[in-house]
């Protein structure tokens, strides 16, 4: 999963954040962006998103389906 350079930077990340997520899914992306948003928001401090490269690449209107069917 995450290699120790990668896990100590994102320690640094979240020791410095008040929020820190590694997307992986994106599945679950929208939950986790939402949560870390909502709480730089309410905290009015900063957080930090990392998200994969195959994430980025999902097809998002089968995203908003999948959100869209659960509500």
């Amino acid at each position: 999963d995450l290699d120790s350079v990668e896990f100590e930077r994102f320690e640094v990340y979240r020791s410095v954040t008040v929020a820190a997520e590694r997307i992986s899914n994106a599945h679950e992306a929208p939950f986790q962006i939402d949560a870390a948003l909502s709480t730089c928001v309410s905290r009015k401090q900063p957080v930090y998103l990392e998200v994969l490269e195959d994430v980025w690449r999902a097809n998002v209107l089968s995203l908003l389906l999948i959100l869209s069917s659960e509500v």
